[in-house]
């Protein structure tokens, strides 16, 4: 008994070792025995048709009598497709390796814009069907629009535009929009375009909505939903996708305008009011003070036009004034922005040596040296708008002598003595100009030059990489601007020219127009004592 007991216990363990090595067996020769598919990329995909495409990996001791394909619009449902591939005497390995179907050829009906799935099959010579992976693709739409930026956008209309673009051979019998103010409640506009002739691609390809004209009617700082549509002659309907835009506010606003007639203790400040709702305006004036929102002054007139003009009298001289000015609706005040002007000094206005015409740009440039006065005291001018100056008139700044000439460089100096005030309160006395790189001189040594007479042209001649007029002006005995002893006597044009410097920055402009950004601080800073 004993015997028999460890006789089945060894002959259990074998056949456990036999059923587990058989199993491995089965598996291995099972995976070997089984068809696998790799799917490949969609091709040939139009609104209407596509190839669809696979590699199959097939055991070669296997034959296949059918292959072919399921198909539909839903994963769930799809149907066997009636025109595959049979071969009574059965497909090899090699033969196989490859499966491709174009779609329309097959039979399959598609339409654009719509998604499809699709999965291969394979049914061996042992009447056994193999698998392939659900796979889907997208045919492309016959419509596509392409959004454009809403325009003319006001707080109760705007017009919405969109590129349209549609397959050659589409025709459209109508376009329009839908409209709201929630994405999910949007209202088809009635007054859309319908033409029974039926658009061609090239004649639907812009399509354009003047939201008011289309008899919407828009409220003021509001969100609006937009999206268009196109109707086939085949009666398919195509959306673009939802866009939005928002009104503005129907508020006043004002804006202030350049600071006119300014003299020494008056100017005249301008602005203008925007009221697009037309609401009652009672009052307008403007605050004004020497520190930016610190108001010293207030007046008010009554309303009469939305363009204002405001005399401001008992300024003091060489001061800087802010002010901003307003308009009062109902029991709301509405405010421009902040702006400012100076007014003028004491100083003595010379004559810009340059056409008054034209907009000029003074710069300073550091190979001037300054070890010789002429980093203090030099500006180079071009034109602002990047234009030749080449040939430009060269006019005395001042009337006086001739004391200086210098072909090399088409230099002159002229003696002034005329008393020169400058706007940082410093006089002279006796004082020089300096004027270089000219072509085409027209006075000598000796000549004595009126006030804007011209004496030469814009040039480069003498060390210039480009046509300008250097200028600058010294004081003193000195009679020429590369003499080491003229550092203390330069003057800077910017308290002659009035260059104007705002926000801690030099400003792109000078007083009568005549612009010159890129006043350094060196140029703004240096402050000799005057005679």
């Amino acid at each position: 008994m004993k015997m028999t007991k460890k006789l089945l216990s060894t002959l259990l363990a074998l056949l456990i070792m036999l059923s587990a090595f058989s199993a491995a067996e089965f598996i291995s020769a099972g995976a070997a025995s089984v068809p696998s598919f790799s799917i490949k990329k969609v091709t040939s995909l139009s609104y209407n048709n596509a190839q669809i495409n696979a590699a199959v990996s097939v055991p070669s001791n296997m034959k296949i009598k059918e292959a072919g394909f399921y198909f539909g619009t839903s994963a769930n449902k799809l149907k066997k497709n009636a025109k595959c591939d049979k071969n009574s005497k059965g497909w090899s390995a090699s033969q196989i390796k490859n499966l491709y179907y174009n779609l329309k050829s097959k039979g399959c009906s598609l339409s654009d814009n719509t998604t499809y799935y699709y999965k291969f099959y394979l049914i061996n010579t042992s009447n056994k069907t193999y698998y392939s992976s659900v796979e889907k693709f997208k045919t492309p739409s016959l419509v596509s629009f392409s959004i454009q930026r809403v325009s003319g956008l006001t707080y109760n209309n705007a017009t919405i535009s969109a590129n349209v673009n549609i397959a050659s051979n589409t025709k459209i019998k109508e376009a329009g929009f839908y409209i709201g103010t929630a994405t999910d409640n949007l209202t088809k506009n009635a007054k859309c375009d319908k033409n029974n002739s039926d658009w061609s691609a090239s004649q639907i390809k812009n399509i354009s909505y003047e939201l008011k004209a289309k008899g919407c009617s828009l409220s003021a700082n509001k969100t609006y939903y937009y999206k268009f549509y196109c109707i086939s002659t085949g009666n398919k309907t195509y959306y673009s996708s939802v866009n939005s835009f928002k009104t503005s506010a129907a508020t006043i606003t004002l804006s202030n305008k350049t600071t006119t007639s300014i003299a020494k203790t008056s100017a005249v400040i301008n602005a203008s009011i925007s009221n697009p709702a037309k609401s009652k305006i009672t009052k307008v004036g403007y605050q004004l003070g020497t520190v930016k929102n610190e108001w010293t002054v207030k007046k008010t007139s009554a309303f009469s036009s939305n363009s204002l003009s405001f005399i401001v009298s008992d300024l003091k001289k060489a001061k800087t004034y802010y002010y901003r000015t307003f308009a009062v609706s109902g029991s709301k005040t509405y405010y421009s922005s902040v702006s400012s002007f100076e007014t003028l000094s004491d100083a003595t206005e010379i004559y810009f040596p340059l056409s008054k015409n034209q907009v000029w740009s003074a710069s300073t440039y550091s190979g001037h040296g300054s070890a010789f006065g002429a980093a203090y005291s030099s500006v180079d001018i071009v034109l602002k708008n990047g234009k030749s100056a080449e040939g430009q008139p060269v006019y005395a700044a001042e009337a006086g002598n001739v004391k200086a000439y210098d072909a090399k460089n088409g230099q002159i100096v002229i003696e002034h003595t005329v008393k020169l005030v400058t706007t940082n309160n410093k006089t002279y006395k006796k004082w020089y100009t300096i004027y270089a790189h000219m072509k085409n001189i027209k006075v000598k040594v000796g000549n004595k030059v009126k006030r804007g007479q011209q004496i030469g042209q814009v040039s480069k001649v003498g060390n210039a990489t480009g046509p300008h007029l250097h200028f600058n002006i010294i004081s003193g005995n000195g009679n020429t601007a590369w003499s080491s002893n003229n550092k203390k006597k330069a003057i800077s044009p910017y308290y002659v020219f009035g260059f104007v410097k705002a926000n801690g920055k030099d400003t792109s402009y000078c007083k009568c127009d005549r612009q010159g950004p890129a006043v350094t601080s060196t140029l703004i800073n240096w402050k000799p004592t005057g005679e």
